[in-house]
């Protein structure tokens, strides 16, 4: 059974991949950005002022407005353009970012102080960690990733449906993995 589900998994990821292989960007005389598929026929008409990505995954990201949104295959907006960036899908997810302003700070020549925040959405678009960290740290392939919260050194832990897991108390854990359900672990240097 689990042969058949990695391998079905597989499978799953070369299609994205071939699909994705076969639609290409290109811009009208309006200098305007849109895709074709292999056979030139015009999947996403050409809307878009600012070259959106190659699709990754199965989703392209497009900007409008200076804010990044998604887009399927199909050429649907399936995300309308919510972040300040979005990164490429990797095994399902990618990190996003948003662009808040720092009422901390008294405003520098008149113009507020900006930091960015980020967080993890899935491929319908969906947030499954919230946006508000200042920095993310670890990778997906393995249904686990790591993130680093807000105060230095603080650590939480999000498995890949959003939900935050502890670590038991002594160990630590690493972001290198034995396979796609254990992680490697470290208490007392060993």
């Amino acid at each position: 059974m689990k042969k058949y589900i990695s391998f079905l998994s597989i499978a799953i990821c070369l299609a994205y991949t071939a699909q994705s292989q076969n639609i290409t960007l290109f811009k009208n005389t309006k200098a305007l950005w849109g895709y074709k598929d292999k056979a030139g026929n015009i999947i996403v008409e050409p809307k878009y002022y600012t070259k959106p990505t190659d699709f990754v995954e199965g989703r392209a990201v497009f900007t409008k407005l200076n804010l990044k949104g998604l887009l399927d295959e199909k050429g649907s907006e399936i995300l309308a353009p919510t972040y300040y960036t979005i990164a490429d899908f990797k095994y399902g997810f990618s990190v996003v970012s948003k662009e808040v302003i720092d009422t901390a700070y008294k405003p520098v020549n008149g113009k507020p102080v900006k930091y960015t925040v980020s967080g993890i959405i899935d491929r319908s678009g969906k947030e499954i960690v919230p946006v508000m960290y200042r920095e993310m740290l670890g990778d997906f392939s393995n249904g686990w990733f790591v993130k680093i919260g807000n105060k230095p050194g603080e650590k939480i832990f999000y498995n890949t449906s959003g939900k935050i897991f502890t670590v038991p108390e002594g160990l630590l854990l690493m972001q290198e993995r034995v396979d796609g359900k254990k992680l490697v672990a470290m208490k007392g240097g060993k």
